[in-house]
């Protein structure tokens, strides 16, 4: 962690929805281990769900599919929103999935997919059966 705190190479400016600029370094690669945490973690307990990382989560969802789908949910894991601007994310992510399964796998990741939630939104907003599902208060 000391190594990243002080590299400055991975400092990267973003800009907000309100025009606003923000400086992060060192934050993007701290809060990205938060996900691959394994502390207090006993990795041999499968009964124990106090705590899931994002590789074991992954794996547990999987897993409680029926087997025919495995295959096909092994290589469609899908990264989309603030968590694709971590930089080595999708790497990371490979490798700690990889040590789980024996599947061949596949983790897809677009880094222009923060706004896909949106515009999944807009999209179904414009369905002519999704008007008939909105609430008014």
């Amino acid at each position: 962690f000391e190594k990243l705190i002080r590299e400055p190479s991975i400092a990267r400016t973003y800009a907000l929805p309100t025009g606003e600029r923000l400086l992060l370094s060192s934050e993007m690669s701290l809060f990205g281990e938060l996900l691959f945490a394994v502390d207090d973690i006993d990795e041999d307990d499968e009964e124990d769900e106090t705590f899931l990382n994002l590789p074991m989560a992954i794996n547990k969802v999987i897993n409680s599919c029926d087997k025919e789908h495995h295959n096909t949910l092994w290589l469609n894991i899908i990264l989309n929103g603030g968590l694709t601007l971590i930089p080595g994310l999708q790497n990371r992510l490979q490798r700690e999935i990889n040590k789980l399964t024996d599947h061949p796998t596949r983790i897809h990741c677009d880094q222009n997919s923060i706004d896909f939630a949106w515009r999944g939104a807009a999209i179904a907003s414009k369905l002519p059966s999704f008007s008939k599902k909105w609430s008014q208060y």
